[in-house]
C-alpha cells in the first residue's frame, strides 16, 4: 500500500483495516486485534460503541506537557550529573576514553552512540567525561518527555486535562526511578536506548492515527537497531500494529516498489554498523577488535553475550523471577502498578487494540529481563518498565475522566465546585512523583563523586621518573590513559594492562628489561618472590635491587618491634578518596584521608607473616580511623623481606565524614596473624608515631555516601543530617554510644549544649549533657561545615526493662528522637540457690562483699583449664565499671590470670542493686610445668581506666589460699 492509497482511504487505523484483504482480517483476528470494532475517527456513530477508540493526535498543549516533563528531567539530571569518570571496571570509563579517538565500542559496537560520542568528544567545553555524561542526561530527559507524549497518544479524543496530568505523573515517576536516573547521570547507553524505543512507539501511534508516515517509523526502527540490541524487544508490538493498520502489506498485496519507498529508512541501522570497519584501524579500548569479517560478525551479533541467556556464574543468586518482581515493585512503585493495572483495563474497554499493543510491548521485555542472567539485571529490565509507566499514566488519566463524568452528573449549582475540587485533586496526584523525585535525589546524586578521578590523579601524581611504566588491570589502565589524554597528566608514563596474572607478571618483567621504573596497581602472585617491593602512594614499586638507605624527609622513630625495626614514617593528608586494604577494588569516598608511610627494616630473616597497622585518634580518647593489613598494600609478606633492606609500607586512613578538625595522634606497630602483639623491648604494644593535625574543611555530602542513617532536623543554626544508635539489646548500667552528623548553617556566637535523654511510657530519664562537637565546640564551626559528634552515655543501673525513645535536645523546645532501644536487664539473684563451696566474708572498701568462691576443672578442654567462680553480694551500684582480676600465683609471681568485667560483662558494677548476688565465673588456662597444688588464688577489683584497685582489709589483692578443686 502506498502513502497516497493510505491517505485516500482515510486518516485512521480503522480505514486501513477496512481496505485490508480478508486474509489480513483473519490474521488480525488470530493475533487478537478486534478489527470489526475499529472504525473511522470521523464516524459520529463510532463514539457510541465500546473498544473502538484510536490513538488521539497531539495538540499544542500536549506538546507543551511533554516539553515540561523533558525540561524538569533535564534540570534534575543536570544537577546530579557526575562531574567525571565514576567507576573503574565498567562502560562509564570506556566511553569517555573512546570518545576522543572515535574508537570502536565493545560488542555490539553501538555505532549510533559511538558517532554521538565522537561529536561530543570534539567539543572544546569542560572535561571530556563530563560531556559524555551530559549526553546521557540529554537522552534521559528526551526519554522522560517521550514517555509523557506516549501516554497522551494512548489516550482517546477528546483530550482532557486529566490526560496531561497522567502524562506528567508517568513521566515524573519514570524520571524518579533510581535505575533509570542512575543511568542518566553517567556515560551509559541505556537512556538513549529508552528514548529511541519511545520514539519508535510514538511514530507508530502517529502513523496509526494518520494512516501514513510509516517511513518515520522505519527511520526510528533503523536508529534503534543501530544503538542497543534490546530495541528488538519492542519490534513484535510495532510489527503487529503496523500489520494490523496497513503499514505492512499482506503477502497477497505485496509490491516491492511501494514497500521500498516506505521502509527504506530502516536500512540506516545496518549501514551505521559500517562505522566499525571504518574505525577498525583505531581499534577498541581493550585492543581486541580486529578489522576482519569474523571479528565484525562476532562483534555485531554479540556472540560473547549468548552465554548470559543460559546459566551464568556471574549472575546473582536467587530466583530471577522473584528478583525481577521485587525490582518492578521498587522502581514502578506500588501506586504506579495500581494505576498501571487500571490504565490497562481502561484501554481494554476503550480501545482494545491499544491495550493489546501495550501487552505485546511489555511481555517480550519482561521475559528477557527474567532470563538474561547478568550481574547487573536492573539495567536490562529498563525496557520492560516503559510500558508499565505508560499504562500508569493512562490509569491516572482514566481516574480523572471518571471524576469529570461524575461531576457532570452533579446539579448545576454545585457543578463548578465539583470541577474545582476534581482539578485540585488531579493536581494533587502529582505530589506522589514529586515526592519520589525528592526521595531519590540524594540516593543517586553523583555531583560530588570524584573518587575514581582522585585515585587516578593521585597515582599519576607520584614522583615517578620519566618513561616509567604502570601495569594494572584494564579498568585501571583505562583510567590512567583517560587522564593522560583528556587532562594531559604524565603522558610520558607508559600505561599497560593485562587482566590475567601471568600476563601481568610477564609485562612487569618486560618493562624492567626495557630499563623502566615499574609500578603495579595491586598485589600480584609471584611478584614478591622475584622482586623487592615498596609502597609509593596508591602504587607498588617493583625493584630488582632493594635500597638500604632511608629516604630524606622521614621522621625518625628507630624502635625495634620483634625482628623488625621501625625506622620512621611520613604522613600527609590527601583529599577526595581513600584506598582500602582491597586496593583499587576498595576505593572509598572520603573528604580527607591521612596517608602514613612506615619505613621498616628486617634485622634478620622473618619466619612470621606479620600484619602492620596505623591508627588515628584523639590523644587520650577515641580512635577515628585505622588501617591494618599485610605490608605494602598486602603485596609483600614479611617472610619474603630481605634483611637490611628498607621497605616503604603505605597505609591510607580515610576519615569519617565530619571528623572534627584539631590535633590527633598516630600510633603504629605490628602484630601476628593470630592477633597477638609483637611488642618492642620495653613491652609497648603500639608505638606513638607523632601528632597529626586536621584542618577545617566545609563541604557538601551525598546521602548515598553516608555511613550513618540519613536524618534531617533543623536546630536553628545547625542541622542534624545523620545519626546512629547501637543495634541489639541494651543492658541497664551499660553504655549507649551515640553518633550524630551535623551541618552548620551559619556562624554561631555561642557553644551549643547537647542533652540526651530516654523517654519511656511514663517518665523521662536524663542521660547527660555536654557541648556539641566535644572539644571542637560549635562556636568554632564554619558556615557549611559538617561535623561528626561522638559520645557514650551510661544507662542507669536500675533502668526497668522496656522500649525507650532516645531523644536529643539543643536548647529549650528543640528536640529530636534519634530512634529506640530495647532495654532488657539480667536475671537478678537476691538469694543464692546454693551456698558456695568455700564461704568467706571480705568487704572491698566502697565496693561489694566477697561471700564465697569455687574452683572446678573444665572437662574435655584442649588444655588444662580451671573455672574459678566468685560470689559477690552488692551493697548497691558502684560509681564506675570495675573489672575483676583472678591471678594464679606461684612463688609470688603471676603464672596465669584472667581479667574482665563481672559475669563476662553481663553484670557491670554500675548496675548492681543493693543485696544482689552476682555469680562471677573466670576460666583460666593452667600454666604448664607447675602443679595446681603449687598455685595460689589472688583476686581483686580495679578501675580499668586508671588501674586503681579497690582496697580491703587484706590489701588490694585478696589471697584466697592454694588452688584446690571442689567436688
Amino acid at each position: 500500500m502506498t502513502s497516497s492509497e493510505s491517505t485516500a482511504s482515510g486518516t485512521s487505523l480503522i480505514r486501513g483495516f477496512s481496505e485490508a484483504s480478508q486474509s489480513r482480517r483473519r490474521f488480525v483476528v488470530t493475533v487478537g486485534f478486534a478489527a470489526d470494532n475499529l472504525v473511522a475517527v470521523n464516524d459520529p456513530e463510532s463514539h457510541r460503541r465500546v473498544g473502538d477508540r484510536p490513538p488521539a493526535p497531539l495538540g499544542a498543549a500536549d506538546l507543551l506537557t511533554a516539553a515540561i516533563a523533558t525540561a524538569v528531567a533535564f534540570l534534575i539530571y543536570r544537577q546530579t550529573l557526575a562531574p567525571s569518570v565514576v567507576a573503574l571496571f565498567d562502560d562509564t570509563l570506556e566511553f569517555p576514553l573512546a570518545a576522543e579517538r572515535w574508537m570502536v565500542l565493545h560488542p555490539t559496537g553501538y555505532p549510533l552512540y559511538a558517532i554521538l560520542l565522537g561529536i561530543v568528544g570534539a567539543l572544546p567545553i569542560g572535561e571530556l567525561a563530563y560531556r559524555v555524561n551530559f549526553l546521557s542526561a540529554i537522552g534521559g530527559a528526551l526519554a522522560v518527555g517521550g514517555l509523557g507524549a506516549v501516554v497522551l497518544a494512548l489516550s482517546v479524543e477528546p483530550r482532557r486535562f486529566s490526560d496531561r496530568i497522567g502524562a506528567l505523573v508517568a513521566a515524573f515517576l519514570f524520571a524518579a526511578s533510581s535505575v533509570f536516573w542512575s543511568q542518566a547521570i553517567v556515560a551509559e547507553v541505556y537512556t538513549l536506548a529508552a528514548a529511541l524505543t519511545l520514539l519508535a512507539v510514538m511514530t507508530t501511534l502517529r502513523a496509526i492515527r494518520r494512516g501514513a508516515g510509516w517511513s518515520w517509523v522505519a527511520l526510528s526502527i533503523g536508529l534503534g537497531l543501530a544503538h542497543h540490541r534490546t530495541f528488538v524487544l519492542v519490534l513484535p508490538a510495532l510489527g503487529l500494529v503496523a500489520l494490523a493498520a496497513g503499514g505492512i502489506p499482506s503477502p497477497r498485496r505485496w509490491r516491492i516498489a511501494p514497500a521500498v519507498r516506505t521502509w527504506w529508512p530502516v536500512l540506516i541501522g545496518p549501514l551505521l554498523y559500517l562505522y566499525l570497519p571504518l574505525r577498525g584501524s583505531v581499534g577498541s579500548v581493550d585492543g581486541t577488535y580486529r578489522n576482519d569479517l569474523p571479528t565484525f560478525l562476532g562483534w555485531v551479533t554479540g556472540a560473547a553475550y549468548r552465554g548470559f541467556l543460559q546459566e551464568n556464574p556471574l549472575a546473582r543468586a536467587g530466583n530471577p523471577l522473584t528478583a525481577y518482581l521485587e525490582l518492578v515493585i521498587a522502581q514502578v512503585t506500588p501506586i504506579g502498578l495500581a494505576f498501571g493495572a487500571l490504565g490497562l483495563l481502561w484501554l481494554a474497554v476503550r480501545s482494545r487494540p491499544l491495550a493489546l499493543f501495550v501487552v505485546a510491548w511489555y511481555a517480550p521485555a519482561a521475559l528477557f529481563a527474567v532470563v538474561y542472567r547478568v550481574p547487573d539485571p536492573e539495567v536490562f529490565a529498563l525496557p520492560s518498565f516503559l510500558p508499565l509507566f505508560a499504562a500508569a499514566g493512562v490509569g491516572v488519566a482514566a481516574v480523572g475522566r471518571g471524576l469529570i463524568a461524575a461531576v457532570g452528573r452533579l446539579p448545576s449549582p454545585v457543578r463548578f465546585v465539583g470541577r474545582l475540587c476534581s482539578a485540585v485533586l488531579m493536581i494533587g496526584v502529582l505530589a506522589a512523583p514529586i515526592r519520589a523525585l525528592t526521595a531519590t535525589y540524594e540516593d543517586v546524586d553523583l555531583s560530588s563523586e570524584t573518587t575514581v578521578r582522585a585515585y587516578g590523579l593521585d597515582a599519576l601524581g607520584q614522583p615517578m621518573p620519566a618513561s616509567s611504566a604502570i601495569i594494572g588491570l584494564l579498568g585501571e589502565a583505562s583510567l590512567f590513559r583517560y587522564l593522560q589524554s583528556a587532562l594531559g597528566r604524565r603522558p610520558d608514563v607508559s600505561v599497560r594492562f593485562a587482566d590475567a596474572e601471568d600476563a601481568r607478571l610477564d609485562a612487569v618483567e618486560a618493562a624492567l628489561r626495557e630499563g623502566r621504573e615499574v609500578y603495579v596497581t595491586r598485589p600480584l602472585a609471584g611478584l614478591a618472590e622475584r622482586y623487592h617491593l615498596n609502597g609509593v602512594g596508591p602504587l607498588i614499586a617493583v625493584e630488582r635491587t632493594p635500597t638500604e638507605a632511608v629516604p630524606p624527609g622521614v621522621r625518625p622513630i628507630n624502635r625495634p618491634i620483634g625482628d623488625l625495626e621501625l625506622l620512621g614514617y611520613t604522613s600527609e593528608v590527601i583529599f577526595g578518596y581513600g584506598l582500602g586494604v582491597g586496593g583499587p577494588s576498595d576505593l572509598r569516598l572520603a573528604a580527607r584521608t591521612v596517608r602514613v608511610t612506615l619505613f621498616w627494616r628486617a634485622t634478620r630473616p622473618m619466619s612470621e607473616d606479620l600484619v602492620t597497622f596505623v591508627h588515628f585518634g584523639e590523644p587520650f580518647g577515641e580512635r577515628w580511623a585505622q588501617s591494618d593489613g599485610r605490608p605494602v598494600r598486602g603485596a609483600y609478606p614479611t617472610t619474603l623481606w630481605r634483611p637490611g633492606a628498607v621497605v616503604a609500607d603505605v597505609h591510607d586512613l580515610p576519615l569519617p565524614l565530619g571528623t572534627p578538625p584539631g590535633d590527633y595522634v598516630l600510633v603504629g606497630g605490628a602484630y601476628r596473624s593470630n592477633g597477638e602483639a609483637v611488642p618492642s623491648p620495653d613491652s609497648v604494644r603500639e608505638l606513638r608515631l607523632g601528632p597529626q593535625s586536621i584542618d577545617s574543611r566545609p563541604g557538601g555530602y551525598t546521602r548515598s555516601r553516608m555511613d550513618l542513617e540519613p536524618a534531617f532536623a533543623r536546630f536553628g543554626s545547625v542541622t542534624l543530617i545523620g545519626q546512629r544508635l547501637p543495634e541489639g539489646i541494651a543492658r541497664p548500667g551499660g553504655q549507649l554510644p551515640i553518633e550524630t552528623l551535623w551541618r552548620s548553617e551559619r556562624e554561631m556566637g555561642s557553644t551549643l549544649t547537647l542533652t540526651v535523654e530516654l523517654v519511656g511510657d511514663d517518665r523521662t530519664i536524663p542521660l547527660g549533657s555536654r557541648p556539641l562537637g566535644g572539644r571542637y565546640t560549635t562556636i568554632r564551626w564554619q558556615p557549611g561545615e559538617i561535623v561528626r559528634d561522638r559520645d557514650t552515655f551510661r544507662l542507669p543501673g536500675d533502668l526497668p526493662d522496656g522500649r525507650y525513645h532516645v531523644r536529643i535536645a539543643l536548647g529549650e523546645g528543640l528536640r529530636h528522637v534519634l530512634g529506640t532501644i530495647d532495654v532488657v536487664g539480667r536475671q537478678r539473684l537476691f538469694q543464692l540457690p546454693e551456698l558456695p563451696p568455700n564461704r568467706t566474708s571480705i568487704r572491698l572498701t566502697g565496693g561489694p562483699d566477697l561471700v564465697g568462691w569455687s574452683a572446678k576443672p573444665i572437662e574435655d578442654a584442649s588444655e588444662p583449664q580451671v573455672a574459678i567462680t566468685l560470689y559477690w553480694r552488692s551493697a548497691g551500684p558502684l560509681d564506675k565499671d570495675y573489672s575483676v582480676f583472678v591471678h594464679l600465683v606461684n612463688m609470688n609471681r603471676v603464672a596465669a590470670q584472667h581479667d574482665g568485667p563481672p559475669a563476662e560483662g553481663a553484670a557491670p558494677t554500675v548496675s548492681w542493686a543493693p543485696n544482689e548476688y552476682i555469680v562471677d565465673r573466670h576460666v583460666i588456662t593452667l600454666p604448664p610445668g607447675i602443679a595446681p597444688s603449687q598455685l595460689r588464688i589472688a583476686i581483686g577489683m580495679y578501675d580499668p581506666t586508671t588501674g586503681r584497685r579497690l582496697q580491703s582489709t587484706r590489701g588490694d589483692s585478696i589471697d584466697l589460699g592454694p588452688l584446690r578443686f571442689d567436688p
